[in-house]
């Protein structure tokens, strides 16, 4: 549904080219959003940018900007592409399963609500 609307609006509004990949944070078009969780964060019980850091550098992130937590308890940050990338793998990589077992990683197409 939110692929449908977003073609609508862009039809109306005369785009006639995709937008190419960016941050959804920042707009920056070399870097990309990255979001995590695990299975037990919730609005009630988020992440921290401390716990998400660890496990983000042992899976070779690199250094890191601004980890922010959504209302739903899971963080999103930027990381340049091929960190993104890079992270990515290592996350779904059978070597690195009892490093993240229990959390989830995804380059969002949308972003939940992140509290001011």
């Amino acid at each position: 549904l939110m692929k449908r609307l977003a073609a609508a609006m862009a039809a109306l509004s005369g785009l006639e080219e995709i937008v190419p990949p960016r941050s959804l944070l920042t707009a920056n078009p070399s870097d990309r959003t990255i979001r995590a969780w695990n299975d037990s964060c919730s609005r009630s019980n988020p992440l921290s940018p401390p716990e998400v850091t660890k496990l983000v550098k042992a899976l070779g992130s690199g250094k890191l900007g601004r980890i922010s937590i959504c209302e739903d308890g899971s963080a999103v940050f930027d990381l340049s592409r091929s960190k993104a990338k890079r992270l990515l793998q290592n996350a779904g990589e059978d070597e690195m399963s009892s490093l993240v077992e229990g959390w989830h990683f995804e380059m969002p197409e949308s972003l939940s609500a992140i509290p001011s």
